[in-house]
């Protein structure tokens, strides 16, 4: 390794704000950054020129803008060009995206191009004996914590997912850095989009509640389904799934928890008919209280539920439901 390591984060904007999940990966690699004795270095690009103060809010030493009507909405060529022109550039040692709808496009292409390894929906960073970053992910259905290293390319690349970590504040007086974007003119790209629509999921997204309830595959009826709705509305929460709801097309990929979902840390977990595979279990074993109800007395939510109760759901919600009404 280099005296310093510098590391760099594409931070996804929308509508002149940054993601959630590029200020989580700030908040993470501040750290790490500090630890190699390198810089923090934010990515954006955007067809708006505000937002960036909260880059620096959360830890970033330089903000790199490619600023251009191009960026409004996705476009791969547009984004990975821009993206191996800077990371040729200035050779930070690891590059990490969020892994959005987005970032999960747009990652494969840059590691692709820049002939580097990517590791996807990390759930850690730390830094080993020899000083060198290591990438830790789920494997073998989460039952396992892989740590991977990429010895000879550079960048490091990975993804991490909505969630993974903490929001914390580290205010830096940083600088902005203006990217050229004339080489898109000579740029045609396979696909120009020419429009946007976005599709807002149902209720109160789950990253954003602070109680969730979460149905299961232990459900029977979509009016039970209907009745954790009204339970999860009773609690100001937001309703979560397992995939077989998804599969009975009661519920959708926006509100499934778990590592093929969304990671979530409320403040209170309410788990009905979930089993608890290691899939869900990761998505969720952050959460602050957790209580979990399942006829199965050795159903695996129990290991991690603060609160268990086993019993049939159908005895339970009817009565839950009664007593918070009044």
């Amino acid at each position: 390794m280099r005296d310093h390591e510098d590391i760099l984060v594409f931070t996804e904007f929308k509508d002149g704000h940054p993601l959630k999940v590029g200020l989580e990966i700030l908040s993470k690699a501040r750290g790490l950054a500090d630890e190699m004795s390198g810089g923090l270095y934010a990515m954006v690009l955007t067809d708006r020129a505000d937002g960036f103060d909260m880059l620096f809010k959360y830890g970033a030493d330089r903000v790199y803008a490619g600023i251009d009507e191009s960026f409004r909405y996705y476009t791969g060529a547009y984004f990975s060009r821009m993206a191996v022109s800077l990371v040729e550039n200035i050779k930070p040692y690891a590059f990490i995206i969020g892994a959005t709808a987005m970032g999960s496009m747009f990652a494969p292409e840059v590691a692709a191009y820049l002939k580097t390894g990517l590791a996807a929906h990390v759930i850690d960073y730390k830094i080993d004996h020899a000083g060198n970053l290591v990438q830790v992910v789920p494997s073998f259905g989460s039952r396992v914590a892989a740590e991977i290293l990429t010895p000879h390319s550079r960048p490091q690349m990975s993804t991490v997912r909505p969630g993974t970590f903490e929001l914390k504040e580290n205010l830096r007086n940083g600088s902005i850095v203006h990217l050229d974007t004339s080489e898109l003119d000579y740029i045609a790209p396979r696909v120009t989009p020419l429009g946007f629509e976005e599709v807002k999921p149902e209720g109160m997204p789950l990253e954003d509640a602070e109680v969730v309830v979460v149905g299961g595959g232990g459900i029977e009826t979509r009016e039970d389904w209907e009745n954790l709705k009204e339970l999860s509305r009773l609690l100001n929460g937001a309703l979560g799934c397992t995939r077989p709801i998804v599969d009975k097309g009661w519920s959708d990929e926006a509100h499934m928890v778990g590592t093929s979902g969304k990671t979530i840390k409320p403040k209170v977990y309410i788990g009905i008919a979930v089993s608890g595979s290691s899939h869900h279990i990761t998505g969720m074993k952050d959460s602050g209280l957790v209580i979990a109800i399942n006829k199965d007395e050795n159903a695996p939510i129990f290991d991690v539920a603060d609160i268990r109760i086993v019993a049939d759901y159908k005895e339970i919600l009817p009565a839950l439901l009664s007593m918070i009404k009044g």
